[in-house]
């Protein structure tokens, strides 16, 4: 029997500005030291059990 693929699921952020989204955790974009000390991340898609195949994130 073919593997069933899970339905698609929406979600909506609300942005609070300066970059941010309610619910959006922000991470360092790797650990400190270097030219990546003041860089974060937020993914917004792909890491909560989305049906997208991929993770948007904003840098």
């Amino acid at each position: 029997m073919p593997r069933r693929e899970a339905a698609n699921k929406s979600k909506l952020y609300k942005h609070k500005g300066n970059f941010t989204w309610q619910g959006i955790k922000t991470e360092l974009y790797k650990p400190k030291g270097g030219d990546w000390a003041d860089i974060v991340r937020r993914v917004i898609v792909g890491n909560r059990g989305e049906s997208a195949r991929f993770p948007l994130q904003i840098f």
